[in-house]
């Protein structure tokens, strides 16, 4: 026979109330499946595309370099192609989070980009930030974007 835990059940009622006193004062986090498939979709269907159109010209002086051998021409051509898809990403990012707070991805999944401190939408120069850290975490293979699979 099994007797059921009277405290049990007073400590669960306490931690719903504590869940729904903090849920009403935070906004909802996005689930972090959905935050990797809209970054999925802003890279692959906005970004690549876009940045590929934009470095043709410079991805044809890469071809000539490699051709005729020239290192000088050939660095510089690879230093182009950084530079804009650099200028591209972070122009993207920016300008959609803070004129429209969400990129093409996070709006197909219904998500905001929202400042922590007041919930508002966030300022540029926080945009900016952003963006800039998220176009050297994605250079860096997406690694810091690995810890949301940890429990922790």
């Amino acid at each position: 026979m099994v007797i059921d835990d009277v405290f049990r059940s007073e400590i669960n009622k306490k931690n719903h109330r504590l869940k729904e006193s903090l849920s009403s004062s935070f906004p909802r986090l996005a689930d972090p499946i959905d935050r990797l498939a809209a970054a999925i979709i802003d890279i692959s269907v906005v970004l690549l595309p876009l940045v590929l159109l934009m470095s043709a010209p410079a991805k044809k002086i890469l071809v000539s370099a490699v051709l005729v051998q020239d290192k000088f021409l050939f660095f510089s051509a690879v230093m182009s192609i950084f530079f804009i898809t650099l200028v591209t990403v972070v122009s993207y990012q920016t300008l959609f989070i803070y004129f429209f707070g969400a990129t093409l991805g996070k709006m197909i999944f219904r998500m905001k980009v929202k400042d922590v401190w007041n919930h508002q939408r966030v300022t540029f120069a926080s945009a900016l930030l952003r963006s800039l850290l998220w176009f050297f975490e994605t250079a860096f293979f997406m690694l810091p974007h690995i810890t949301i699979f940890s429990d922790s």
